[in-house]
C-alpha cells in the first residue's frame, strides 16, 4: 500500500508524525509541504496528493490541514478522486466501505496526532463493500463523466 500524503503548515507536524508512526503502509509519496511555512496554501499540496492518486502513483491519498474542509473541496475537483473528510474511526471506515473514497482529509485542530494515525491506519485497512453501494458510486462516476463532456 502506497499512500500519497500532504499537508500545509496547519498539518505539517501531523504529516511527519504519520509517516514515522503509521503501520501497514509500504511507502509514502510525500507531496509537501516539505518545511513549515505559514504562508503556504493547502490548495497546492492537496492538488498534488489528488493528482498522485489519479495518476496511480499511490493507492490512496491523505491530506492534513487545520480543518480538512478546503482540502476536501479541492481534492474532489480532481477527476477520479473521491475524497472524504473523516475525523473518527467509524466515519473513515464507513466512507471507505460505502463510498469508496480514495482520498482522506482531516483537521489537525480536531484530532490528536495519535488519533490521526489510527484514522489513517483504518483508512488503509478498510475496503469498499460494493453490492448495493456500487450503484451509488457508479451514479457519481456517471455524473462526473457527463460534466466532463459538457465542459
Amino acid at each position: 500500500m502506497i499512500v500519497a500524503i500532504g499537508a500545509d503548515h496547519g498539518g505539517f507536524e501531523y504529516k511527519q508524525y504519520i509517516k514515522e508512526t503509521a503501520k501497514g503502509i509500504d511507502g509514502f509519496v510525500d507531496c509537501g509541504a516539505f518545511e513549515f511555512n505559514a504562508e503556504d496554501s493547502y490548495v497546492d499540496f492537496a492538488i498534488k496528493v489528488a493528482e498522485t492518486v489519479r495518476a496511480k502513483k499511490a493507492d490512496l491519498g491523505v491530506f492534513i490541514c487545520r480543518t480538512g474542509v478546503g482540502a476536501s473541496i479541492v481534492m474532489n475537483k480532481v477527476p477520479s478522486v473521491y475524497c472524504g473528510l473523516a475525523e473518527n474511526i467509524k466515519s473513515v471506515k464507513l466512507a471507505r466501505q460505502k463510498n469508496n473514497i480514495n482520498c482522506l482529509t482531516f483537521g489537525a485542530d480536531n484530532v490528536s496526532k495519535e488519533k490521526a494515525v489510527k484514522i489513517v491506519e483504518t483508512f488503509i485497512k478498510s475496503c469498499f463493500e460494493g453490492g448495493r453501494h456500487q450503484k451509488r458510486v457508479d451514479a457519481i462516476k456517471l455524473y462526473e463523466e457527463k460534466q466532463a463532456r459538457t465542459r
